[in-house]
C-alpha cells in the first residue's frame, strides 16, 4: 500500500455504480438482513459486532457501526463501503480488510437486487495532513501552502487566499483487458487536493470562540480516486473486484505518487 510522507490514510472507499435496474427500497430489508448476517458467519471476512446501526432512507439503506467509521451503503446509484479512522492523528491500517469486505460484500449484495448492469468500480483514497495550524485572522496557512505548490504567482503580504485546490483528470490505458482479451480497459483518475476544515473529516463539538469562522483549524488533504469502466453485460464478481484492486495498488505506489511528488506533496521534505 502506497504510503504518503506527512499524510495519514484517513479513509478508503470501494464501490460500484450501476444503471437504476432496481428499487432500493424494495429490497431494503433484505440487503440489511444479508449484511447482519454475514457478520461473524462462518467463512466470512465481516467481524462480529462490526455493523451496529442501520439507516433507512428513500432509495437508500446504510449500515454502519457506532462510531460511524465503518459504512455499507447502497443508493439507486451506487453501492459504496467505506473504512474511516475516528482521530486525526490515526492512519488507516488495515486496508487489507476493507478490500476483504468489499470483494466479499459488493457480489452478496448485487446477486440481491435482480442483477443490476454494475457500470463501473471505483476505489478512493484518501490522505491527510498529520501536522495541522491554527488560522490567524486574515491569514490562511494551509491554503497559503497550497497556493506555493500550486501556483506560479506571489501574493503581496497583506493578500491571503481563502482556498486553494487542485483538481486533475485524466483517463489511462490500462496495462492488459480484463473484461474482454486482446482489448484494454481504461481507468479514470482523478486527484483531488484541498485544504479542509478538521470537523469536516472528524466531527468535533464547536468551542465558542470570537472570530471562530476565522479562527478554526484547517488540515491539507489528498483526495485519489480511481475508476475502471467495465461491460455491464457482464456480473461484478470477486474476481473483477481483484483485479481492480491490485491494478490501482500498482498504479498508488508508482504513477500517482510521482504525479504528486511533481507538484510537492507526499515527498520526505514535507515532514520538515
Amino acid at each position: 500500500m502506497a504510503q504518503l510522507a506527512g499524510f495519514n490514510l484517513q479513509s478508503l472507499i470501494i464501490g460500484c455504480k450501476y444503471t437504476r435496474a432496481f428499487s432500493v427500497d424494495s429490497v431494503s430489508g433484505i440487503l440489511a438482513d444479508y449484511v447482519l448476517g454475514e457478520t461473524g458467519a462462518a467463512g466470512s471476512p465481516v467481524p462480529k459486532k462490526f455493523y451496529e446501526r442501520i439507516r433507512f432512507g428513500v432509495g437508500m439503506v446504510e449500515l454502519l457501526d457506532k462510531e460511524e467509521t465503518h459504512h455499507f451503503t447502497v443508493t439507486r446509484d451506487a453501492m459504496v463501503l467505506i473504512e474511516s479512522t475516528k482521530q486525526m492523528a490515526q492512519s488507516l491500517e488495515d486496508t487489507d480488510r476493507c478490500f476483504a469486505l468489499a470483494k466479499h460484500l459488493i457480489p452478496g449484495s448485487l446477486a440481491l437486487i435482480k442483477k443490476p448492469k454494475a457500470i463501473n468500480l471505483g476505489i478512493v483514497w484518501q490522505f491527510t495532513k498529520t501536522s495541522t495550524k491554527e488560522r490567524e485572522r486574515f491569514a490562511h496557512p494551509a491554503a497559503e501552502a497550497l497556493v506555493n505548490k500550486l501556483t506560479k504567482f506571489n501574493l503581496k503580504p497583506i493578500e491571503h487566499p481563502s482556498d486553494m485546490n487542485l483538481r486533475m483528470s485524466f483517463r489511462k490505458q490500462t496495462e492488459e483487458g480484463h473484461v474482454q482479451q486482446d482489448v484494454n480497459d481504461y481507468l479514470n483518475i482523478n486527484l483531488h487536493i484541498r485544504d479542509a476544515a478538521i470537523n469536516e473529516l472528524w466531527p468535533i463539538e464547536p468551542i465558542e470562540k470570537e472570530y471562530d469562522w476565522d479562527q478554526e483549524t484547517r488540515i491539507a488533504t489528498i483526495s485519489v480516486d480511481m475508476q475502471r469502466v467495465f461491460d455491464p453485460r457482464i456480473p461484478l464478481t470477486a474476481d473483477l473486484i481483484t483485479a481492480h484492486w491490485e491494478y490501482c495498488n500498482r498504479q498508488m505506489e508508482g504513477r500517482i505518487s510521482q504525479l504528486l511528488g511533481e507538484v510537492g506533496f507526499g515527498k520526505e521534505s514535507d515532514k520538515n
